[in-house]
């Protein structure tokens, strides 16, 4: 088992120092490939002060392009690393959104897993301790496996993860034997009832949508939820391996309409990838199901308990509709080859995927006389397919579709992806 040991004196001076060691099959050790792709060096472009010793020697270390490290040692020894991460993530611009990026706001600090380890890919467990002053506290969806100290299984869960750290707002939720930990920074204590309302009402109707709580491939029934605001950001959310980070480009206040940068709108939005996202998964070629899909949930649900009439629903479906078309004729790009570029086609894997839900749904009902719509194919897929780890594609969402139907839907979906 590897171990790491994270010391934060004060988060406000945005360092963290690392001490990790680790069991090597292979002397090439890495920081996480993703989302940081427009960094030469990766995440370890953070990175500073980087020592690694064998049987107690120094050996050196290589950075190699995207934050591989390759270590001098032979294959199967115990590297023992010290390292420093400089916690400036937020301080440029980041490419996937300030959600994504580490950020440091008074007392507290926000990083996902990405940001803070080095580590292998063949990872199969390992302890994290915290060691940061007594009115410092961490929150996290790993197992507690001491004070300040964590159980980790699998490399995904140890980098692909959202931590929050320092002086913050904590309140923890339970529904059934999921467990909901709700972190936010101290500014928001205001909205707390707000926030709790929110997220206790929409994890208990995403529950009754799919017929059950999240099913993810770990073992873990307990998922952080981490809100703060940032003005200088539209507002948006991120989902990771049973965590969230979201930024909300204002204190939560009333929605007087239905929009996509709404605060409880983020919320739920977010919520819902514990279901479609991690319950159950997709290719990254069908990110409109995973991301236009979980959309059109989201505002369902936020119609179902109460907070926009019937009414105001029906003219956003026409809204949504003229967008969707709008954005379809701008580009030639297909929908079913949109997630090849999420970055570039975001618009269309959004709206587009918004779009082919609603017409599923409409199809649906109007072929059942409304008995059925698109939340029984939803609960269907996740009958089959949640925490199997198997992909959703086209096919499979065809097939349950056109069973709940008993209908022939072909020619919506070349319509809708072709």
């Amino acid at each position: 088992m590897d171990h790491y040991v994270l010391r934060i004196t004060d988060p406000s001076a945005r360092l963290v120092q690392v001490e990790a060691t680790i069991h090597t099959t292979d002397p090439m050790l890495l920081m996480s490939p993703f989302g940081a792709d427009h960094l030469e060096h990766g995440w370890a472009t953070f990175v500073q002060d980087l020592k690694a010793m064998v049987d107690g020697a120094n050996v050196p270390v290589e950075r190699m392009p995207g934050g591989a490290l390759k270590i001098g040692s032979e294959p199967g020894k115990v590297i023992a690393l010290s390292y420093t991460v400089r916690m400036e993530h937020d301080l440029t611009s980041w490419p996937f959104g300030s959600d994504e990026a580490a950020y440091v706001k008074g007392d507290m600090m926000m990083s996902t897993g990405n940001a803070l380890f080095i580590t292998r890919l063949d990872l199969d467990s390992a302890l994290v301790r915290f060691e940061m002053p007594g009115n410092y506290s961490v929150a996290t969806a790993w197992q507690p496996s001491g004070p300040h100290s964590f159980l980790v299984r699998g490399a995904e869960e140890l980098v692909w993860t959202v931590l929050i750290l320092g002086d913050f707002q904590r309140h923890e939720l339970e529904a059934g034997d999921m467990r909901v930990i709700l972190a936010f920074g101290n500014d928001l204590q205001d909205a707390k009832e707000a926030l709790i309302d929110i997220t206790t009402r929409a994890i208990h109707t995403y529950t009754t949508y799919y017929g059950g709580p999240p099913r993810t491939n770990t073992a873990s029934r307990t998922y952080l939820q981490v809100i703060n605001v940032d003005t200088t950001f539209e507002g948006g959310g991120a989902a990771f391996t049973n965590s969230m980070s979201i930024l909300l480009s204002d204190h939560p206040a009333t929605c007087d309409t239905i929009s996509t940068c709404c605060w409880h709108h983020i919320i739920v939005h977010e919520l819902g990838h514990l279901w479609n996202g991690y319950s159950l998964t997709v290719d990254e070629i069908d990110q409109w199901f995973q991301e236009g899909f979980t959309d059109h949930l989201a505002f369902r649900l936020q119609r179902d308990i109460g907070l926009f009439t019937e009414a105001q629903w029906r003219s956003f479906l026409t809204e949504k509709e003229q967008e969707a078309q709008a954005i379809r004729q701008a580009t030639a790009v297909s929908l079913a080859k949109a997630g090849e570029d999420k970055g570039a086609n975001y618009h269309l894997i959004y709206s587009g995927g918004f779009q082919f839900a609603h017409r599923l749904n409409e199809s649906i009902a109007a072929r059942t006389n409304k008995h059925y719509d698109l939340l029984d194919v939803m609960r269907s897929l996740y009958g089959t397919h949640a925490g199997t780890g198997i992909p959703v594609d086209r096919v499979v969402l065809q097939a349950s579709a056109e069973r709940i139907c008993t209908c022939d839907l072909q020619d919506l979906f070349r319509e809708m992806l072709e």
